[in-house]
């Protein structure tokens, strides 16, 4: 029976967000957050990997006090047990930092077969968590996963890469990122959220956890939303002999500006 642990991360609701006109900046003090998407997916494989085999789904999280929202999320969905290492200075935490403080957490855990995670998460999308996380560890790692399935004490995933699909076969213990297209997660009943919100999780500090400090290794100076200026090329397509003419006035002006 296979305990699982999925890493997720409360992200900041990009749909949801909103900018200020003048200074082109976000309005991060007023987002919505949510668990990733597609650590959401990584949830959803966990559990229904334990409907099948058995074992445990066991979630695992890094942030400030608002990341616990995440594991309570998890907890609805059918998790089985939650760990959140809390910093006042998450924010400032680069990749590198998530990524060790994650790898520590999961050596204290210890008594685990298999690493989930997103292989990107909603707002940051750096893609460089999960692998990080793997290199710490000195474990093998699939990224880009959109099917998976155990077989003995093998992990068999098909990853979707630009060039085609991949099909590996990795000895567990190991780690997976797994993309938008691995499932479809569960609706938690209103029944399951309301026991979500009463079940335990254990909380952690660096120290706990073995890390004296974090040193950061680069900073994001600015995020804003640049200006885009349309060019209003109207092209008239309204009748048939106009059509060829319109169709490669757009052709040369997609080469023009070498999108194509």
């Amino acid at each position: 029976m296979p305990n699982i642990i999925v890493c997720v991360k409360q992200s900041y609701d990009v749909q949801q967000l909103r900018y200020d006109k003048v200074s082109k900046q976000f309005l991060l003090a007023e987002a919505p957050k949510k668990m990733s998407d597609t650590d959401r997916r990584a949830v959803e494989e966990a559990l229904r990997i334990r409907e099948k085999y058995g074992g445990k789904v066991i979630i695992l999280t890094v942030g400030n006090q608002d990341s616990i929202d995440a594991i309570r999320q998890a907890y609805a969905m059918g998790a089985d047990e939650g760990y959140a290492i809390i910093d006042k200075d998450y924010e400032n935490f680069d990749t590198n930092n998530v990524a060790m403080i994650l790898a520590q957490a999961i050596r204290k855990m210890g008594n685990f077969d298999l690493v989930l995670c997103g292989a990107e998460s909603t707002d940051g999308y750096s893609r460089q968590v999960p692998v990080k996380v793997a290199v710490y560890l000195g474990l093998p790692f699939i990224n880009f996963v959109r099917e998976l399935r155990l077989e003995g004490n093998y992990v068999i995933a098909t990853s979707d890469y630009e060039d085609g699909l991949y099909i590996y076969r990795v000895k567990m213990p190991a780690i997976v990122a797994v993309t938008l297209d691995i499932n479809e997660p569960r609706t938690p009943t209103p029944s399951a959220i309301l026991r979500a919100s009463r079940k335990p999780i254990t909380q952690w500090t660096l120290k706990d956890i073995g890390v004296d400090g974090v040193k950061v290794h680069f900073k994001v100076l600015n995020t804003y939303v640049p200006e885009v200026r349309r060019k209003r090329i109207i092209l008239d397509a309204s009748t048939d002999d106009k059509i060829v003419n319109a169709v490669q006035k757009l052709i040369d002006a997609l080469r023009q500006e070498r999108i194509i």
